[in-house]
């Protein structure tokens, strides 16, 4: 007898809740797209507001079946009342009940027993480091250019945090700022719910400093292929702080990233990652200054052999 497999996932808007992080969802995206058992079906059940499914829909997980929080959560006992009454589209009975999220986990340990299934932790698989986003890797590199109203010289530069409270909006703009004065013209990208940003901006205009930011609802995810940049994180000054390396590994490869040098060991089989010097400002924003001008140089190299087999070709 076929059967199916129930998986409930919260997804939040970070501009509401600064500490919500988009790894749960996309593990579950990269599981999903894996070949299913045969005979067996999968359901999503998706713990949201209206924008949090709007964010989980950019991240890619799509499904019918979503639960809307009641007074900011999901009381078990009313929880578990909704879901007793749920009839799934299948139709099939629920062998396997898998939890997503640390906020849920009572919840689905109820709606198991209601439903007489086996309760599965894939919490376990976040700590793995599992939701690896590529996905996101790929797109119409121009098309969001001109979506974001970015040049073909500009320089676009992502925060890409994740939650995004973990890095400040002055220390992100510290970088860009630092980047201006040696010559670029960078292009911030961030998603709404940054720490500081409004004060940040204000400091950066009073300076007269060449900076844009662009800010964004959408996950910054989604975006990467319009990036030059990504920043997995930049700390002014002595303040305790350690970022999230799961979220950093978690981010799309297909941009150059930059953390500090202290990383390495956790992040040194991520592709095109770059250490530098510190997290300060300004030894981030100097290794991805570095990385453009090498960038170029290779760039200008191949023209010059190019040009020089072109022109063997001609004088032939």
């Amino acid at each position: 007898m076929n059967s199916a497999i129930l998986h409930i996932v919260e997804a939040q808007d970070p501009s509401i809740r600064r500490d919500t992080t988009d790894r749960e969802v996309c593990a579950l995206v990269d599981h999903l797209a894996t070949d299913p058992e045969p005979g067996t079906v999968r359901i999503v059940l998706l713990c949201a507001s209206t924008r949090g499914e709007s964010r989980a829909w950019d991240l890619g997980l799509r499904t019918p079946n979503v639960m809307r929080p009641i007074c900011g959560g999901y009381p078990i006992m009313l929880s578990r009342r909704r879901a007793r009454k749920w009839t799934f589209p299948e139709g099939l009975p629920i062998r396997e009940v898998c939890c997503w999220s640390p906020t849920l986990a009572a919840l689905s340990r109820q709606i198991a027993s209601d439903r007489n299934a086996r309760w599965t932790d894939h919490r376990l698989a976040l700590a793995e480091g599992s939701g690896k986003g590529e996905r996101f890797s790929f797109g119409d590199r121009q098309r969001l250019r001109r979506e974001l109203d970015v040049g073909a010289t500009d320089l676009l530069v992502a925060l890409a945090a994740d939650p995004v409270s973990r890095v400040e909006g002055l220390d992100f703009l510290k970088t860009l700022s630092t980047l201006s004065l040696v010559g670029h013209r960078p292009v911030g990208l961030v998603e709404r719910g940054v720490p500081d940003l409004a004060r940040a901006r204000w400091l950066v205009r009073a300076a007269g400093l060449s900076v844009r930011l662009r800010v964004v609802t959408r996950p910054v995810r989604t975006l990467v292929a319009a990036c030059d940049a990504l920043v997995l994180d930049v700390r002014e000054g002595g303040r305790p702080h350690t970022p999230d390396l799961l979220a950093c590994r978690s981010f799309p490869s297909s941009a150059p990233s930059f953390i500090s040098q202290e990383f390495r060991e956790s992040l040194h089989d991520r592709p095109l990652v770059s250490f530098a010097a510190s997290r300060l400002p300004a030894h981030i924003a100097r290794a991805i200054d570095a990385r453009v001008a090498a960038r170029e140089l290779s760039s200008r190299s191949s023209r010059e052999v190019d040009s020089a087999v072109t022109l063997g070709s001609a004088m032939a």
